[in-house]
């Protein structure tokens, strides 16, 4: 039986190198990628890529001032701070 199966696999990924997730994705449209550059993508240090964002929402905002504030961003992003000690939630 592990036999069939290591064949099956092996079979099932050379006719088609999706899964059923990901043939799903691709037919709307969803371009996941070349492997080796995603796997590229996961060594760069997330300290590079960070980026100073000057407005922040803390916890006790409500949420129509966090969608107004939302909207007003301008790369869409807006971390929630706490606001007893100012770190990320």
């Amino acid at each position: 039986m592990m036999t069939a199966i290591v064949l099956a696999t092996g079979l099932a990924h050379r006719l088609s190198p999706d899964t059923i997730y990901t043939l799903k994705l691709r037919r709307r449209g969803v371009d996941l990628g070349v492997r080796e550059a995603i796997a590229d993508r996961c060594r760069i240090d997330v300290g590079s890529v960070m980026v100073d964002v000057p407005r922040r929402l803390t916890t006790e905002q409500d949420l129509a001032t966090a969608a107004r504030l939302l909207e007003d961003a301008e790369d869409g992003v807006m971390p929630v701070v706490s606001t007893e000690d100012g770190t990320y939630v």
